[in-house]
């Protein structure tokens, strides 16, 4: 699949926290055994960067199938997408053994087949990684964290989310005045509120910030802890394409937010960079130029 170069830095985030979880699993202090992992928005498993040349196996197969079977840890995965699902059966072949359901329907819709296949008392994570604002939908977040357990008297465990806040899209229809769109992804209509309020305080980027505040706000409400965001940026120009947020409980918080976050922001600032003399060199070998050194 054809992916944007910004994307590899959302795979380096994805791929070390997964191997944070995998870590985790085969700890014998966990009480977890098994990792139920959903992907509603799974591509065919591959990535290829045309433009820079550069091809590479997404999270899933390099930080979780691949593992698993070499025998590190025990996973069942659920994966759905609407186009690309055939391509992704035949590139995962060699791992079908922990893939429980492959799906090609309306990500708003195939999430509540596969929580009939995950015991809410197990470790879950459903990876939400829509491609525009429009394709997920607030209510099956919340429907997604009602697949819950209670222990302890009043710990609540519910599925672990990595969400992709679409703010370049959610942009795109404010400005198109296409208020419905964005009241659907984040469930509530406060958004708008917090624009004007953010606008009058002169707070730079007052629109993407009342989007992720608003989605933060949310998640909180279901009894989620959300650890700082990741910013994702476009190479040239440097605007946010979108945020990626997790979903955790307290514990979860905790490993996130103090582990987690600091590394990937530091790796993320170096691929951005990086990405960037990419760019440079491929723009460089479009216009003809012999001497590529000079750019390197």
């Amino acid at each position: 699949m054809e992916i944007s170069l910004h994307s590899n830095k959302k795979h380096l985030a994805l791929g070390y926290y997964l191997s944070i979880i995998r870590n985790l699993i085969m700890s014998p202090k966990t009480p977890f055994r098994k990792l139920y992992y959903a992907d509603l928005y799974c591509g065919d498993g591959k990535c290829e960067i045309k433009r820079v040349a550069e091809k590479y196996e997404p999270p899933i197969i390099n930080s979780i199938l691949k593992p698993a079977k070499e025998g590190k840890f025990s996973v069942r995965c659920f994966l759905n997408d609407l186009e690309k699902i055939e391509q992704m059966k035949e590139n995962t072949q060699d791992y079908k053994e922990f893939i429980k359901c492959y799906s090609c329907e309306d990500a708003n819709v195939c999430y509540e087949k596969f929580l009939k296949f995950m015991p809410p008392d197990k470790f879950c994570i459903f990876f939400l990684d829509p491609t525009n604002h429009n394709d997920l939908k607030w209510k099956t977040i919340k429907k997604i964290s009602e697949h819950s357990h209670t222990y302890y008297g009043n710990k609540v465990r519910r599925p672990e989310l990595i969400i992709n806040l679409m703010t370049y899209t959610m942009s795109g229809s404010y400005m198109a005045k296409s208020f419905k769109s964005i009241d659907e992804a984040l469930g509530t209509n406060k958004w708008f509120e917090l624009i004007n309020k953010y606008k009058e305080e002169g707070m730079k980027t007052p629109v993407e910030r009342a989007f992720l505040d608003t989605l933060i706000k949310q998640l909180e409400k279901l009894g989620y802890r959300v650890p700082s965001p990741i910013k994702i940026l476009n190479t040239f120009p440097h605007n946010t394409v979108y945020y990626l947020v997790w979903a955790t409980n307290e514990q979860g918080y905790d490993i996130i937010e103090k582990k987690v976050i600091p590394y990937m922001k530091k790796k993320i600032g170096e691929i951005h960079k990086e990405n960037k003399k990419k760019l440079v060199i491929a723009k460089a070998r479009e216009k003809g130029e012999g001497n590529l050194d000079k750019w390197c």
